[in-house]
């Protein structure tokens, strides 16, 4: 096994990897890609005022092992909700949803999927651009919601060259900050302390790609807009710089929430369970529960990164939970927002 098979099985075994010129838009044939859980469609298209957004996909990611979920989940819980929602009880699937917007003079991507890290459930991500007539050197900056692999692996290949060499590329500072610095001892109360030398690749990892990144790297501005249509919130736990992406125009909006949920039917009404890949579960927590009560009173349509695709809904509360609610299409074509 050479060294770079070695670093990618490592990968998909460690942190999130435990999971085993022209701004036109052009047409093209849908296209398949050979092979096992491989299809790569056409990506879908939503219309938010004056916006073009395309939900991409990088594939899905699988946790064989409902234990490793998280360390504070009731597993007879878990595998009741499973059941109900006629999910298999012995892993839980992720979606891992990539938007890419379109204003007047600007192609956004938001976070970049496995890359190098991938194996055959993922890492379509460049195919879903192709497919959307996008080729790298025509996206003019990517929003990085956090480093975690899973979504920063897209942005550079085996031999740490830029893959979107034109953008810019923009994160938290207090994220890139800290993934740079990062050591066990930042990692107490994690999950992911649980196994050092996985943990150990995951920040090794980060450090490496965002060193290759900092040349084009831009720190997110919390207080003021980006090109008309952007805001940033930090929301703190899964990583200490994790942030959601409001995307505005008009009297529309549209909410990226990144990680806040790894699953459509488990997190949202759990928040106190955590996820075993958070920096500070109790953190984390508290944040899922302040999104659940802020998203849910303000109705304002959101995509998650993990949930099924295209990951497009409302979060409600029923009761004393609150629940992921898909948006409803009903017919093929653009979603209009």
């Amino acid at each position: 096994m050479n060294r770079r098979e070695l670093i990618k099985k490592t990968a998909l075994a460690a942190g999130l990897g435990i999971f085993s010129s022209d701004l036109v838009f052009g047409q093209k044939e849908p296209h398949i890609l050979s092979g096992a859980n491989s299809m790569v469609a056409e990506p879908q298209r939503l219309e938010l005022g004056d916006l073009e957004i395309f939900i991409l996909s990088d594939g899905f990611l699988r946790l064989s092992n409902l234990n490793a979920f998280s360390s504070r989940a009731d597993i007879g819980v878990m595998k009741n909700i499973l059941h109900d929602n006629f999910r298999s009880e012995d892993f839980i699937d992720t979606g891992m949803n990539i938007p890419l917007v379109r204003t007047k003079d600007r192609l956004v991507l938001i976070d970049s999927g496995m890359g190098i890290f991938s194996n055959e459930m993922n890492g379509k991500l460049l195919d879903c651009l192709s497919n959307a007539g996008i080729k790298p050197e025509q996206i003019t900056d990517i929003f990085i919601s956090h480093a975690h692999i899973d979504h920063i692996g897209g942005l550079v290949d085996k031999n740490n060259n830029l893959v979107f060499q034109r953008a810019k590329h923009h994160i938290a500072q207090i994220e890139f900050e800290f993934w740079m610095n990062a050591g066990l001892e930042d990692f107490k109360n994690s999950d992911l302390s649980k196994n050092p030398k996985n943990l150990l690749f995951e920040i090794d990892a980060a450090k490496r790609i965002l060193s290759a990144i900092k040349p084009n790297l831009l720190y997110f501005d919390y207080q003021n807009s980006l090109y008309e249509h952007f805001t940033f919130e930090l929301v703190g736990g899964h990583t200490p710089g994790m942030t959601f992406i409001n995307i505005r125009s008009g009297d529309k909006q549209f909410t990226y929430i990144a990680d806040q949920a790894h699953s459509d039917v488990l997190l949202f009404p759990y928040p106190e369970w955590g996820f075993f890949a958070d920096t500070d579960i109790d953190l984390a927590i508290s944040s899922r529960k302040k999104m659940n009560k802020q998203l849910s009173k303000s109705r304002v349509a959101t995509i998650g990164y993990h949930l099924p695709y295209p990951g497009i809904g409302f979060i409600k509360k029923e009761y004393d939970r609150y629940h992921w609610n898909p948006l409803v299409q009903f017919t093929i074509g653009s979603i209009h927002l």
